[in-house]
């Protein structure tokens, strides 16, 4: 399909279209199971081989679509710029379906935490534990990129359901200062300490007693001093660098 004029640029659009078509396509696929409406597929053999994927592992397909697509997404950007149509119209798109995916898993794992005997089953709890915080991890790569208001309203929705799974599943889910200076706990920046809190030092010793010590005297920090601009102001500083040591 001729999207650009631009060899290269057009090859790397029809990849990322190829892509999206592909989950797309899946995902309704799967919708349809419960609607009972009729999807005629394009490729039946791999929309089954996909949507096997999908239900078996979503957080594995989201990761391997962010890791193959979103590269070429951010190539169009640099070539086209952020105010390009195409550009615009392949990023929330992507932003979209994968978000749908994600939200697969998290959905289940919601569920799961409602049961009375959830936190009976230690390793059912730890292994729910850790594909939110994989989820997060996601959802702040998702949730950095380029798309319209409404697009972004349903990215906050799917990180809202995020943090009420992380809070049934742990009591010790929120970031309180991170909260407070940057104004919401769906901020990206909070999804990126987040992910560091959960993917990094919850598996070492040492960064467990310091997520603990944090949540020991946070909240009590935050309900003193977070009123006060200056407090805000140096915390936001400390965690600006923190969060750019991150991104290195």
């Amino acid at each position: 399909m001729q999207i650009y004029n631009d060899a290269v640029l057009n090859a790397k659009a029809n990849k990322i279209k190829s892509h999206l078509d592909d989950l797309s396509e899946t995902m309704a696929y799967m919708g349809s199971s419960f609607t009972g409406e009729h999807i005629e597929l394009s490729n039946p053999a791999a929309t089954e081989v996909l949507l096997q994927k999908i239900a078996t592992n979503g957080l594995s397909v989201a990761r391997e679509s962010i890791n193959q697509v979103l590269p070429e997404i951010n190539y169009l950007k640099s070539v086209v710029g952020s105010q390009d149509d195409v550009y615009l119209e392949l990023s929330e798109g992507f932003a979209l379906i994968v978000s749908a995916v994600i939200n697969l898993p998290v959905g289940f794992a919601n569920g799961m935490s409602m049961a009375s005997d959830f936190h009976k089953d230690k390793a059912l709890v730890q292994k729910t534990s850790a594909d939110l915080a994989e989820a997060t991890r996601l959802m702040s790569i998702i949730s950095s990129m380029d798309m319209s208001s409404q697009a972004r309203n349903e990215i906050n929705r799917n990180i809202n359901m995020i943090n009420n799974a992380e809070k049934r599943v742990n009591a010790k889910s929120g970031c309180y200062i991170a909260s407070c200076v940057y104004g919401s706990y769906n901020a990206n920046e909070v999804l990126q300490l987040r992910s560091y809190r959960d993917n990094v030092l919850a598996k070492k010793l040492m960064g467990r007693l310091f997520v603990d010590f944090y949540y020991l005297i946070s909240p009590k920090i935050v309900i003193t001093l977070g009123r006060f601009y200056t407090f805000r102001k140096l915390s936001k500083l400390i965690l600006d660098k923190i969060i750019k040591s991150l991104n290195k």
